[in-house]
């Protein structure tokens, strides 16, 4: 899939590896999260927060009706 949108927060997961949450929801809590490809730490470091960004991603389901997507490298 291909997502376009602007990034709300930069983070890792608990094995350490960047992600960064989509605005679509009004609730903070319900926000896409995107993990990024473990090759693209430098992208990740690159990115601040409310900065448009376009993701090809995998979906990989939900975790308490939160989409989540993996393996997203920039469409650029």
């Amino acid at each position: 899939m291909v997502v376009t949108k602007n990034n709300s927060v930069i983070n890792t997961n608990f094995l350490g590896r960047p992600y960064i949450t989509l605005r679509g929801s009004t609730n903070r809590f319900t926000q896409p999260q995107f993990e990024l490809d473990r090759n693209q730490t430098n992208y990740a470091a690159r990115l601040s927060e409310g900065m448009r960004v376009t993701l090809v991603c995998t979906g990989s389901g939900a975790v308490a009706k939160i989409p989540m997507s993996d393996e997203c490298v920039p469409a650029e």
